[in-house]
């Protein structure tokens, strides 16, 4: 997750860009890989907040 954090844009270029799919495509994907991995991070806690505060019982 760090990775994806780190270096969005270097991900996305290595992976998708080819033809069709140039710069100004993997400036925008990657700002939305970034968002993306915001919410991950929040689901995250929502799955594991509940699972902590029960084992504490």
């Amino acid at each position: 997750m760090f990775f994806i954090v780190s270096f969005p844009e270097q991900i996305i270029r290595l992976i998708f860009e080819r033809g069709a799919f140039g710069p100004d495509s993997t400036a925008m994907t990657a700002e939305l890989l970034s968002v993306y991995n915001a919410g991950i991070g929040s689901a995250l806690v929502v799955f594991m907040l509940p699972l902590w505060m029960c084992s504490r019982r």
